[in-house]
């Protein structure tokens, strides 16, 4: 009897029944007057009309500044240098101009606890940071839970793809939908380098159809479809983004013309 007793105990266990499973509160908080620093790159593989191919790569780092901190929002003002950028189908002179207008990007964001941009605004206005400003997909791409979270937990958030090509293509007008959704999934709960992170897929796609106004009146019929997938390792204490991971490829369609874009991203948070 005592031994049937425990290996009870034993299958009880292995099947979690225990009731001890973790769930855990993630929030973003930041130091009011502090500044983040993140490191970029972005590898991307572009298949052109007839055929053509492109590889570019591209460095930068990114310094978020909180110039405010109040009751679970932050005011911040992100700036961009140490760009370096890696391309054969740019000359000297566009690489340092591209450069240029990059690291003139100034981003005034205000966020959420949850990594909601409540509102943004780019000083220095141009197309480039415009299309910058309008991105806005979570703080530094993540969304956070309103709930507590176990391992396997899901949430969801959703991308306007529109309020970016809004800015860099006059005349856009949708046809349905623009919003892209976005799945997590907490995968695991774990210590690293003395710190409880947590770590977070993600899963981002669907199609979208809209209208460009072209300079002789007429509308060029665009269709793209896009999907990204990647990964978060999460300080669970403070909500910031320590590394992350992204695979990605966007599909475009304009007027019988198909593009095709893969792309890499990775990020890691410097201090």
């Amino acid at each position: 009897m005592a031994f049937s007793f425990l290996g009870v105990l034993l299958v009880l266990s292995q099947l979690g029944c225990g009731g001890g499973e973790k769930a855990v509160t993630l929030r973003l908080r930041l130091e009011k007057g502090k500044g983040y620093v993140f490191e970029s790159s972005v590898n991307q593989t572009t298949q052109g009309v007839g055929g053509s191919k492109t590889e570019a790569e591209q460095k930068l780092v990114t310094t978020v500044k909180v110039d405010d901190a109040s009751e679970g929002k932050y005011k911040t003002t992100s700036t961009i240098s140490d760009v370096e950028i890696v391309s054969a189908a740019l000359g000297a002179e566009q690489k340092a101009a591209l450069k240029s207008q990059i690291e003139a990007v100034k981003l005034q964001i205000e966020y959420d606890e949850l990594g909601h941009s409540l509102g943004s605004k780019t000083p220095d206005a141009g197309a480039l940071a415009a299309t910058m400003g309008a991105q806005g997909v979570g703080f530094m791409g993540l969304h956070y839970p309103s709930r507590p979270v176990k391992v396997g937990d899901k949430w969801s958030a959703e991308f306007d793809i529109q309020e970016v090509l809004g800015s860099m293509l006059a005349g856009l007008k949708a046809k349905g939908s623009t919003k892209i959704p976005i799945a997590y999934t907490l995968k695991t709960l774990e210590s690293r380098g003395g710190k409880s992170v947590a770590v977070i897929a993600f899963d981002m796609g669907g199609e979208i159809a809209f209208t460009v106004d072209r300079p002789d009146g007429q509308a060029a019929e665009v269709k793209m479809k896009t999907d990204s997938k990647g990964e978060y390792v999460v300080d669970a204490a403070t909500g910031l983004p320590l590394e992350s991971t992204t695979t990605g490829r966007n599909d475009i369609d304009a007027m019988g013309q198909k593009i095709s874009q893969e792309m890499k991203i990775l990020v890691k948070y410097r201090g």
